[in-house]
């Protein structure tokens, strides 16, 4: 049986990805490997990281450059 904290978030998750599509809003995210991605994908996700560490490089050298 899964976790009910697993499930509980994975049921917040599918929320906020509804809540934002309907607003029609575009929903990124991370994922840690190629099946959580595809799954984010199937429902709506638009952008998919696989760390927050390469959004926070970036956006660091951005400023760095300025």
């Amino acid at each position: 049986m899964t976790d009910p904290i697993i499930r509980r978030v994975k049921e917040i998750i599918e929320t906020v990805f509804a809540k934002t599509k309907a607003v029609g809003k575009i929903i990124g995210t991370v994922a840690a490997t190629k099946e959580q991605a595809d799954g984010l994908i199937q429902n709506g996700a638009q952008i998919i990281l696989n760390s927050v560490q390469g959004l926070i490089t970036s956006g660091v050298k951005g400023f760095k450059n300025q």
